[in-house]
């Protein structure tokens, strides 16, 4: 049978329609919205990448790695564990590092301190000040004269305080429904989240041309936090659950200050 158009109902046609292969989604804008979870093999981002629930958890099977750096602008950050500092602490913004310690506002640290000058209330010293006292005249019948009083001994340090215990995890809503698979990777303008952003390779790349921003702080609950370059602790250093701030030094135990330690 031959005809130049064949209907069915009121859908005509004059060609075989032609096969497609299917594609996924160019995401274009800040559209297409989903409550469901989003897997991807990477995610590329032109833009910034936001969370409209407080707290969210940035989370893999270990550690992130920033290689652009991280900037803290305006929350405080927050480490259960120890912080490695491979390059070092410095402030890029103020004269002083201030180091607040514990609770207490004490600082113990673990190994020897390292300074080029150490100051206590205004008065410094490169060298420690001789204490030994002066040996008193011979008398004229033979009698020795006093014995200047010998300078006094320094208090040892403090013993360091135990670390805090972790803080409990927070539950989680468990995602059942998983939408929007694709093993490729997915280019945005910027991306909100209501939620947490989780990864499920280890180690996994935050990257950036330069640092990222996180304006309501960062909490690193469990995991330690490793830094190849100084931390620029423009805030200062405290510890706000322990007694004492612990500073544990390098592999040798000791801690350098590269200029001088000032003490209230």
């Amino acid at each position: 049978m031959t005809s130049p158009q064949y209907c069915i109902g009121g859908s005509c046609i004059t060609s075989w329609p032609t096969a497609v292969t299917p594609t996924f989604q160019i995401v274009t804008n800040t559209g297409n919205t989903t409550t469901n979870g989003v897997t991807v093999g990477s995610l590329t981002d032109s833009g910034s990448l936001t969370f409209s629930q407080a707290n969210p958890y940035i989370s893999a099977s270990s550690y992130f790695v920033a290689p652009g750096g991280a900037y803290f602008n305006s929350g405080t950050v927050y480490t259960e564990n120890t912080i490695q500092a491979r390059g070092g602490i410095h402030s890029d913004t103020t004269s002083n590092l201030n180091i607040y310690g514990g609770t207490s506002g004490n600082t113990s640290f673990s190994g020897s301190v390292i300074t080029p000058q150490i100051c206590l209330n205004g008065s410094c010293q490169t060298s420690w000040p001789s204490n030994t006292g002066a040996t008193g005249a011979t008398g004229p019948t033979g009698a020795t004269g006093a014995t200047g009083p010998a300078g006094a001994t320094g208090p040892a340090g403090p013993t360091g305080a135990a670390g805090p215990s972790g803080a409990a995890n927070a539950t989680l809503n468990s995602v059942t429904t998983l939408g929007n698979t694709t093993g490729n990777g997915i280019t945005v303008g910027s991306l909100t989240d209501s939620s947490s952003l989780t990864f499920s390779q280890a180690n996994p790349v935050i990257g950036a041309s330069s640092y990222f921003i996180a304006p309501g702080g960062a909490y690193f609950n469990s995991g330690t936090v490793y830094t190849e370059a100084p931390i620029q602790a423009r805030g200062g250093i405290h510890n706000d659950t322990n007694t004492y701030l612990t500073i544990s030094g390098g592999t040798s135990g000791n801690t350098y200050f590269l200029a001088t330690s000032a003490s209230a």
